[in-house]
C-alpha cells in the first residue's frame, strides 16, 4: 500500500532533528501532509525545518502526543521509555520506525535505487545523485549527510526515481522495497545489534532477497561467499571491484598530484573508457566503479556517468577540505570503522608532500564498537605518526563495557611503541594544536560524533 492510498493527514516526527529524520519530514511536508516533530535541542536543521513550516517541540513530553495524529514516527535510536513514544503507545496511535515509514513512501516512485553496506553508502549515494541531476533526471535522493550537490541531505523530486541509502543497523533496511540495490561491503559494524559477521549477512541476505526477479544486485566482488548470498536470487547480479575477475574493474590507476584519480574503466576485457575523479581516496575509484556498474546497467550512457562523477566534489564529512589556514591544511572527516579509517589514512597520506605532517584527531564512536574492533582500531592507527583521540561519543549507548580513550591510547602506545596522546576536552585539544602545529601541516578531525567541532574552534584561532 501506498502512502498516497492511505488516509493521512497529521505526522508527528520523534527526533525530527536527525539526518534522516528530517529528510522524510520535508518529503511528508511536500506530500501536503501537517508536519510537526520534536527535539531535544535547537540545531541548524531544526532551524531550517521550522523556516519550512514545521512546528517543533524541544522537550519530549507525554503532552506533546495529540489523539488526532496519523502517524508517529520514531527512530532506532528511541528507546521504549520515551515519554512520546509512551503516550503514543497508550493512545493506540499508529506508531511506524523511520524504516517503515521510508518503505511506505518509496513504493511510490518507478525506480528505487538502494546503496547498502558497512560504509560507503552516502558518498555513493551523492555520486549516483550527482549523475542523475546532471542528466536532468530529477531525482527524489535522501542521504545520511550533508551532500553541497542537493544543499542539503534530502532532495525532492520526481516519482519517476527515488535514490538513498539503506542501513543494516536493526534491520531498517528489511522495510525498503528497492528494485536496484547497491553492496558496497559487509563488514562487522552495529555489534550491539548483530550477534556476529554471519548475522550481518544473514540480514544483506534478506535485504537482496526483496529485490523483485526483474531488478538489479550490484554487489562488490571482494564481498566473502557471495555465491551464498546471491543463491536462489532470480534478477541480473553485477560484480565490481579492483580485480580483473569482477564484470566492472579500474585499470591504469594514475595517483594525480591533487590526490585524485584517473583509471580506464573496463568491462571484462572491453576498455569503455578513461575516467577523472574529483574526489581524493584511493577507495573513490571503487565507488566509482560501483556507480558505473549500476547505471550503465540501468541504461545510462557512459560520456552522462562520466560527466556526472567528473563534476562531483565530495559530500560534507567525507575527506571534506575545510581550508587552508597560516598554511596549515584542515579537514574533516566521518570515518569511524577501522576500515573506513584505514582507506581516509591513505588518501591523506597522499596529500603529504616533504616535511609535510598528518595529525589525525579521533573521536571513537559507541563503547560497544569501540570494544569489539579494539585490536583493529589498535592496529590502523599504528601507521600514524601522530594522532590524539579524544573520549567516545556515547551516542545512543551507556557504557556498560569499561573501554575508554585514554585506555586505547595506552594500549596502542604500548603496543607499537608510540606517542599518542589522550587529551579529555575539546577545548583542550584545540589549544594543544594551536601549540603544536606548524606550517605545512595536515590536520584532521576523524569520527561519527562531534568531533568536527574541533576543526570548527581551530579554524577560528588560527
Amino acid at each position: 500500500m501506498c502512502i498516497k492510498e492511505k488516509e493521512i493527514k497529521k505526522i508527528y516526527f520523534i527526533g525530527i532533528g536527525g539526518i534522516s529524520m528530517s529528510g522524510l519530514a520535508l518529503i511528508a511536508k511536500d506530500m501536503g501532509l501537517e508536519v510537526l516533530g520534536s527535539d531535544t535541542v535547537k540545531s541548524e536543521i531544526t532551524d531550517m525545518l521550522i523556516n519550512k513550516g514545521i512546528t517543533i517541540n524541544f522537550s519530549q513530553i507525554s503532552e506533546n502526543i495529540k489523539k488526532d495524529f496519523d502517524i508517529v514516527i520514531y527512530t532506532a535510536a528511541i528507546h521504549n521509555d520515551n515519554k512520546e513514544y509512551v503516550e503514543a503507545k497508550r493512545l493506540g496511535l499508529n506508531l511506524m520506525s523511520r524504516a517503515e515509514f521510508l518503505g511506505l513512501i518509496m513504493k511510490d516512485y518507478k525506480l528505487r535505487i538502494n546503496v547498502s553496506g558497512t560504509h560507503g553508502k552516502t558518498t555513493t549515494t551523492s555520486m549516483i545523485s550527482n549523475v542523475l541531476m546532471k542528466n536532468n533526471n530529477n531525482p527524489t535522493v535522501l542521504l545520511g549527510g550533508m551532500f553541497k550537490g542537493i544543499n542539503g541531505n534530502v532532495k525532492i523530486g520526481s516519482k519517476d526515481i527515488i535514490v538513498c541509502e539503506a542501513c543494516e543497523y536493526k534491520n531498517s533496511f528489511l522495510e525498503f522495497f528497492p528494485n536496484a540495490i547497491i553492496i558496497t561491503n559487509i563488514e562487522e559494524d552495529h555489534l550491539d545489534f548483530f550477534k556476529d559477521i554471519n548475522d550481518i549477512r544473514n540480514s544483506f541476505k534478506k535485504f537482496i532477497d526483496k529485490i523483485p526477479n526483474d531488478g538489479l544486485l550490484v554487489i562488490n566482488k571482494n564481498i566473502d561467499r557471495i555465491e551464498k548470498l546471491v543463491k536462489d536470487f532470480n534478477g541480473r547480479v553485477i560484480t565490481y571491484g579492483l580485480t580483473e575477475d569482477s564484470d566492472y574493474y579500474p585499470k591504469n590507476i594514475n595517483l594525480n598530484d591533487d590526490g585524485t584519480y584517473t583509471f580506464d574503466l573496463m568491462n571484462k576485457k572491453n576498455n569503455l573508457g578513461l575516467v577523472k575523479l574529483n574526489v581524493i581516496g584511493y577507495h573513490n575509484v571503487e565507488n566509482a566503479v560501483s556507480v558505473f556498474s549500476l547505471l550503465l546497467n540501468l541504461g545510462f550512457d557512459f560520456d552522462v556517468i562520466n560527466y556526472g562523477l567528473k563534476t562531483f566534489t565530495g559530500t560534507d564529512r567525507r575527506l571534506e577540505y575545510k581550508g587552508t589556514f597560516n598554511n596549515i591544511k584542515v579537514y574533516d572527516d566521518y570515518a569511524h570503522h577501522p576500515s573506513e579509517i584505514s582507506a581516509s589514512i591513505k588518501a591523506f597520506k597522499t596529500l603529504l608532500k616533504n616535511d609535510n605532517r598528518l595529525i589525525i584527531v579521533f573521536q571513537p564512536h559507541t563503547y560497544t564498537r569501540t570494544a569489539a574492533l579494539y585490536e583493529d582500531f589498535a592496529k590502523v592507527f599504528s601507521t600514524l605518526d601522530y594522532l590524539i583521540l579524544i573520549d567516545i561519543y556515547a551516542a545512543r549507548e551507556i557504557n556498560e563495557t569499561g573501554v575508554n580513550s585514554k585506555d586505547l591510547v595506552d594500549y596502542i602506545n604500548r603496543k607499537y611503541n608510540k606517542n599518542f596522546l589522550y587529551i579529555e576536552s575539546m577545548d583542550e585539544t584545540v589549544e594543544y594544536l594551536l601549540d603544536f602545529l606548524k606550517p605545512n601541516d595536515i590536520v584532521v578531525s576523524m569520527g561519527a560524533g562531534d568531533v568536527f567541532k574541533v576543526v570548527d574552534k581551530l579554524i577560528k584561532k588560527l
